[in-house]
């Protein structure tokens, strides 16, 4: 919403009070705030997935860029029952009930990082490197192929 005082614009929305906020940070600073709450909303995603689903369950998380917010980062989190396809900004965790252990089965970059990985795959941890190799060579998606076909209804 924008209030107009004479010929000069006050915004009063909070979106564009975010906007502005968001500008004057770097997209390093903007993702360093957001994951640093991760482990507590990973657990909080838990928590509400153990409440929802009797057996086990993944927990998907998705990093998207916000344009309206300066590019800043932000990961959407999602419960499933069936593990979900593997993908480019993507991490995937299992949760095991009978273990009561939270797994993951894989991190996958964006597209653009993806390209330094494969180029010198040695400047990179090595976990990261084999899952997207991994990735590549369709043995994610057989996995989670596999464990879909396991699943119970």
């Amino acid at each position: 919403m924008a209030i107009k005082d004479g010929k000069k614009i006050i915004l009063t929305d909070a979106a564009e009070e975010v906007k502005s906020a968001a500008a004057h940070k770097t997209i390093k600073d903007a993702s360093s705030e957001m994951f640093a709450d991760m482990p507590s909303v990973i657990n909080e995603t838990l928590r509400r997935g153990k409440q929802a689903h009797k057996g086990d369950f993944f927990i998907e998380i998705l990093i998207r860029f916000k344009k309206f917010a300066g590019n800043a980062v932000h990961p959407y989190l999602n419960v499933t029952r069936t593990c979900p396809n593997p993908k480019y900004k993507q991490t995937v965790f299992h949760y095991e009930k009978n273990s009561d252990n939270l797994k993951l089965l894989w991190v996958l970059p964006d597209q653009f990082h993806a390209s330094f990985y494969t180029l010198d795959p040695l400047r990179f941890p090595s976990d990261n490197v084999k899952y997207l190799f991994d990735h590549n060579d369709g043995k994610l998606q057989k996995i989670a192929d596999d464990i879909n076909k396991n699943i119970k209804d």
